[in-house]
């Protein structure tokens, strides 16, 4: 899930959209108020995708328990979030957690260069 501001259209439009990663296909997109932020419009390109066993990746932003909850409980979906500073229970608990006993199964290091498309 992400958002993104379309520019070059006569009225800025702010887009939620539901991408899949490889291969690059957008599933839902929603249209958010260029006024509000995006954690209200995350539940409904959702509600028609089947995430069963599917990893849902979200910025910060959507790091929200009923999202997360929603995910999970209801669609059966794993899902890698993003936990800033401002949220304090979560980023606490986290740090808390023994992360040096956390074996490393798989290290990628790179540029952050795209490879050419194919």
């Amino acid at each position: 899930m992400d958002g993104k501001a379309l520019s070059g259209s006569a009225h800025r439009r702010h887009l939620l959209s539901a991408v899949t990663h490889a291969p690059t296909v957008s599933l839902a997109q929603r249209e958010v108020g260029a006024k509000t932020n995006e954690p209200a419009p995350f539940r409904p390109p959702l509600e028609p995708l089947d995430l069963a066993g599917a990893v849902v990746t979200f910025d910060a932003l959507h790091s929200v328990k009923d999202q997360v909850r929603q995910l999970v409980q209801e669609k059966k979906a794993h899902y890698v979030a993003l936990i800033k500073g401002n949220q304090p229970t979560a980023s606490a608990q986290l740090k808390a957690l023994p992360w040096e006993q956390v074996p490393v199964v798989q290290s990628v290091s790179g540029t952050g260069r795209r490879s050419p498309a194919r």
